[in-house]
């Protein structure tokens, strides 16, 4: 277990949870990102350290509230094995902002743990989800301003397959640039029974 590094101060910070993909997996997304960017110069393609798979944006929070979540993810993280990349979507649908490829995990342990958190994070710091159902996904390129699709994107997104390798709570950073993710808790998650049944393309 990677140790709690709290942040000090009376102001609040935006934090989110995210499962980590492991690198060969971040790799391939990093590189059609790129390639989606390319294609269309309204893209900025993220950057490989910053692919994540968001299973709670907790917004802006007091960061004493910092140690209460960690422990809440101590307690829900376990292995999530079977995830697989899907289509590329754009986030949201009418004005999109972000491009992204679909998660899709077929047993539900993925539902089930982020329920498990909801509940957690409800009891230690009262933070509710917003409305809008979950839908896991993978950023892969931001768009700017007045962003419309030119409906041009790179064929087929990336063969995915893949156990979530930790689970973090993250700070994020905006500026001019754009965000900076800063890990503050990191949970590593035991691989599954089956680890190494779904490898990565080039990799079997």
């Amino acid at each position: 277990m990677v140790s709690d590094s709290r942040v000090e101060g009376k102001d609040g910070i935006r934090l989110f949870i995210s499962l980590d993909p492991p690198a060969p997996a971040r790799r391939e997304v990093a590189e059609w990102g790129r390639l989606a960017a390319r294609a269309d110069p309204g893209l900025r393609p993220i950057g490989l350290e910053a692919i994540h798979l968001t299973l709670a944006f907790l917004g802006t929070l007091p960061s004493e509230l910092t140690g209460a979540i960690s422990e809440a993810i101590e307690r829900v993280g376990r292995a999530v094995p079977g995830i697989e990349g899907g289509a590329p979507i754009w986030l949201p649908k009418r004005r999109p902002r972000a491009l992204a490829i679909e998660i899709r995990e077929e047993r539900g342990i993925l539902a089930e743990m982020r329920a498990d958190l909801v509940s957690e994070l409800d009891r230690e710091t009262g933070w509710q989800p917003e409305r809008r159902g979950f839908l896991p996904h993978l950023t892969v390129a931001r768009a700017s301003r007045g962003f419309r699709p030119s409906g041009v994107l790179p064929d087929p997104t990336p063969s995915l397959a893949f156990d979530a390798e930790s689970m973090t709570l993250y700070r994020s950073h905006l500026d001019s640039s754009g965000a900076r993710y800063e890990a503050l808790f990191s949970l590593p998650l035991p691989p599954s029974e089956s680890d190494g049944d779904h490898p990565l393309p080039g990799e079997s």
